[in-house]
């Protein structure tokens, strides 16, 4: 580490140190998120996310795990639908990995048998990129000779 270098990891220690319990205590014991506290103090939230982990406190995650996710309900998906439909092969390809259920009608809440079906991750992936681009307006979207996008 050169000597500007040392110079201001030796500020930041003086200036966080004495900080330390007040962070876990706001970030562990009260919940309070990285963008929370970086607001209180008036940095960053990616300033705060490196002091944090240059005073060793753990980050907890993005995720909600347990009661705190709403997808589960005492340690369980809540999400019935995953468990009305085997997922054995793909609907399109016959691929037998990386499967997900796809919402035909794009509705989530609809869980009727007849709306989910069994994609790969693949054809999913290229069933909402056609539906994107079907979706986009081709008033406003053309190709030019070189078959590059040009706005109108």
């Amino acid at each position: 580490m050169n000597k500007r270098g040392l110079h201001k990891k030796t500020e930041a220690d003086a200036l966080w140190l004495p900080r330390k319990a007040l962070l876990k205590w706001l970030y562990n014991d009260q919940q309070w998120s990285h963008s929370q506290i970086a607001d209180y103090f008036g940095v960053s939230q990616p300033g705060i996310g490196k002091v944090m982990r240059r005073l060793g406190i753990t980050a907890r995650g993005n995720a909600n795990y347990g009661v705190r996710n709403g997808r589960y309900k005492d340690g369980k998906q809540s999400r019935l639908y995953r468990q009305m439909i085997e997922k054995d092969v793909c609907e399109k390809c016959n691929a037998v990995d990386d499967l997900v259920i796809h919402h035909r009608d794009g509705d989530h809440y609809n869980n009727k048998l007849s709306n989910l079906c069994v994609l790969c991750g693949s054809c999913h992936n290229s069933y909402h990129k056609k539906l994107w681009w079907n979706k986009q307006d081709k008033s406003k979207i053309n190709r030019n000779t070189n078959g590059q996008f040009k706005r109108k």
